[in-house]
Protein backbone atom coordinates (compact mmCIF):
# COMPACT_ATOMS: atom_id res chain seq x y z
CA UNK A 1 0.00 0.00 0.00
CA UNK A 2 2.99 2.62 0.81
CA UNK A 3 4.47 1.84 -2.39
CA UNK A 4 1.11 3.03 -3.98
CA UNK A 5 0.83 6.16 -2.31
CA UNK A 6 4.37 6.90 -2.66
CA UNK A 7 4.19 5.79 -6.09
CA UNK A 8 1.19 8.32 -6.91
CA UNK A 9 2.68 11.35 -4.99
CA UNK A 10 4.39 13.11 -8.05
CA UNK A 11 0.73 13.07 -9.51
CA UNK A 12 -1.29 14.30 -6.44
CA UNK A 13 -1.48 17.84 -5.17
CA UNK A 14 -2.29 16.53 -1.68
CA UNK A 15 -1.29 19.21 1.28
CA UNK A 16 -0.84 16.21 4.00
CA UNK A 17 0.12 12.94 4.18
CA UNK A 18 -0.51 10.55 7.07
CA UNK A 19 0.99 7.60 7.14
CA UNK A 20 0.46 7.04 10.96
CA UNK A 21 0.62 3.58 12.48
CA UNK A 22 1.12 1.61 9.30
CA UNK A 23 4.70 0.06 10.67
CA UNK A 24 6.41 1.73 7.97
CA UNK A 25 9.59 -0.65 6.67
CA UNK A 26 12.59 0.84 5.49
CA UNK A 27 12.18 0.05 1.74
CA UNK A 28 8.76 1.92 2.11
CA UNK A 29 10.12 4.57 3.95
CA UNK A 30 12.78 4.67 1.48
CA UNK A 31 10.25 4.74 -1.68
CA UNK A 32 8.32 7.56 -0.14
CA UNK A 33 11.40 10.21 0.49
CA UNK A 34 12.55 9.26 -3.14
CA UNK A 35 9.26 10.28 -4.57
CA UNK A 36 8.59 13.06 -2.15
CA UNK A 37 11.08 14.72 -4.04
CA UNK A 38 9.17 14.60 -6.89
CA UNK A 39 6.23 16.08 -5.28
CA UNK A 40 5.69 20.17 -5.06
CA UNK A 41 2.54 20.21 -3.30
CA UNK A 42 3.41 18.65 -0.04
CA UNK A 43 3.38 20.65 2.84
CA UNK A 44 2.90 18.16 6.01
CA UNK A 45 4.00 15.01 6.15
CA UNK A 46 2.82 12.51 9.64
CA UNK A 47 4.67 9.65 10.33
CA UNK A 48 3.48 9.52 14.11
CA UNK A 49 3.46 6.37 15.57
CA UNK A 50 5.84 4.43 13.24
CA UNK A 51 8.82 2.79 14.94
CA UNK A 52 11.55 4.27 12.27
CA UNK A 53 14.68 2.89 14.38
CA UNK A 54 18.04 4.48 14.01
CA UNK A 55 17.79 3.34 9.98
CA UNK A 56 14.88 4.75 9.27
CA UNK A 57 15.83 8.33 11.28
CA UNK A 58 18.93 8.43 9.08
CA UNK A 59 16.98 8.00 5.86
CA UNK A 60 14.66 10.28 6.59
CA UNK A 61 17.54 12.72 8.00
CA UNK A 62 19.18 12.25 4.47
CA UNK A 63 15.17 13.24 2.46
CA UNK A 64 14.62 15.82 4.66
CA UNK A 65 18.14 17.35 3.52
CA UNK A 66 17.16 17.27 -0.34
CA UNK A 67 15.61 20.09 -2.33
CA UNK A 68 12.10 19.37 -1.52
CA UNK A 69 10.94 22.86 -1.57
CA UNK A 70 7.28 23.14 0.06
CA UNK A 71 7.39 20.78 3.25
CA UNK A 72 6.65 22.93 6.00
CA UNK A 73 5.75 20.47 9.09
CA UNK A 74 6.66 17.30 9.95
CA UNK A 75 4.73 15.01 12.21
CA UNK A 76 6.97 12.46 14.16
CA UNK A 77 5.08 11.99 17.72
CA UNK A 78 5.53 8.59 19.13
CA UNK A 79 7.91 7.13 16.68
CA UNK A 80 10.21 6.10 19.74
CA UNK A 81 12.98 8.21 18.86
CA UNK A 82 15.88 8.90 21.16
CA UNK A 83 18.70 11.53 21.79
CA UNK A 84 20.94 10.30 18.93
CA UNK A 85 17.85 9.91 16.41
CA UNK A 86 17.26 13.65 17.42
CA UNK A 87 20.79 14.37 17.29
CA UNK A 88 21.03 13.08 13.63
CA UNK A 89 17.42 15.00 12.90
CA UNK A 90 18.56 18.09 13.85
CA UNK A 91 21.77 17.85 12.26
CA UNK A 92 19.98 17.23 8.52
CA UNK A 93 17.24 20.51 9.38
CA UNK A 94 20.26 22.74 9.91
CA UNK A 95 20.07 24.60 6.55
CA UNK A 96 16.60 23.00 5.49
CA UNK A 97 14.74 26.54 4.48
CA UNK A 98 11.47 25.19 4.52
CA UNK A 99 10.37 23.40 7.58
CA UNK A 100 8.61 25.95 10.29
CA UNK A 101 7.03 23.23 12.75
CA UNK A 102 8.34 19.82 13.89
CA UNK A 103 5.99 17.38 16.54
CA UNK A 104 8.49 15.23 18.08
CA UNK A 105 6.00 14.49 21.17
CA UNK A 106 5.93 11.35 23.05
CA UNK A 107 9.78 10.23 21.85
CA UNK A 108 12.46 9.64 24.72
CA UNK A 109 14.51 13.18 23.74
CA UNK A 110 16.18 13.83 27.19
CA UNK A 111 18.44 16.38 27.54
CA UNK A 112 20.94 15.43 25.60
CA UNK A 113 18.48 15.34 22.42
CA UNK A 114 17.39 18.72 23.35
CA UNK A 115 20.30 20.18 23.80
CA UNK A 116 20.77 19.09 19.76
CA UNK A 117 17.30 20.90 19.20
CA UNK A 118 18.46 24.15 20.95
CA UNK A 119 21.62 23.83 18.97
CA UNK A 120 19.44 23.51 15.60
CA UNK A 121 17.11 26.63 16.32
CA UNK A 122 19.98 28.89 16.73
CA UNK A 123 21.14 27.70 13.37
CA UNK A 124 17.75 27.42 11.54
CA UNK A 125 15.39 30.15 11.85
CA UNK A 126 13.13 28.94 10.06
CA UNK A 127 11.90 26.97 12.47
CA UNK A 128 9.22 28.56 14.89
CA UNK A 129 6.79 25.68 16.30
CA UNK A 130 8.65 22.25 18.28
CA UNK A 131 5.70 19.87 19.98
CA UNK A 132 7.54 18.35 22.94
CA UNK A 133 5.02 17.06 25.15
CA UNK A 134 6.18 13.85 26.63
CA UNK A 135 9.84 14.15 25.57
CA UNK A 136 11.70 13.67 28.89
CA UNK A 137 13.24 17.14 28.94
CA UNK A 138 14.35 19.07 31.99
CA UNK A 139 12.65 22.28 32.69
CA UNK A 140 15.81 24.14 32.46
CA UNK A 141 16.99 23.18 28.49
CA UNK A 142 12.95 23.41 28.09
CA UNK A 143 13.31 26.54 28.62
CA UNK A 144 16.33 27.27 26.51
CA UNK A 145 14.26 25.81 23.61
CA UNK A 146 11.26 28.23 24.63
CA UNK A 147 14.21 30.86 24.11
CA UNK A 148 15.14 29.86 20.58
CA UNK A 149 11.46 29.49 19.39
CA UNK A 150 10.93 32.79 20.28
CA UNK A 151 13.97 34.34 19.05
CA UNK A 152 12.60 32.32 15.65
CA UNK A 153 8.83 33.32 15.78
CA UNK A 154 8.61 35.83 12.81
CA UNK A 155 5.53 37.40 13.95
CA UNK A 156 7.96 38.42 17.20
CA UNK A 157 10.75 39.52 14.68
CA UNK A 158 8.14 41.83 13.14
CA UNK A 159 6.75 43.44 15.95
CA UNK A 160 10.63 43.56 17.27
CA UNK A 161 11.15 44.87 13.72
CA UNK A 162 8.56 47.59 13.76
CA UNK A 163 9.40 49.00 17.08
CA UNK A 164 12.60 49.45 16.81
CA UNK A 165 11.64 51.14 13.33
CA UNK A 166 9.33 53.73 14.88
CA UNK A 167 11.63 54.56 17.75
CA UNK A 168 14.23 55.41 14.84
CA UNK A 169 11.78 57.55 13.22
CA UNK A 170 10.54 59.15 16.64
CA UNK A 171 14.18 59.97 17.17
CA UNK A 172 14.71 61.18 13.80
CA UNK A 173 11.69 63.45 14.04
CA UNK A 174 13.19 65.37 17.33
Amino acid sequence: EIDIVAASLQFMKWKCLVLEDINITLGGLRFLLDNLEKNEHLKELQLSNNQLGAKGVKLLASGLQSDNKTMEKIVLANCELDQSDIGRLAHSLLENTTIKSIDLRGNEIGDLGALSLKALLEQNKIITELLLDGCKISDEKMTLIKDRLWHNNSFLKSILSTEYSLAIRDLANL
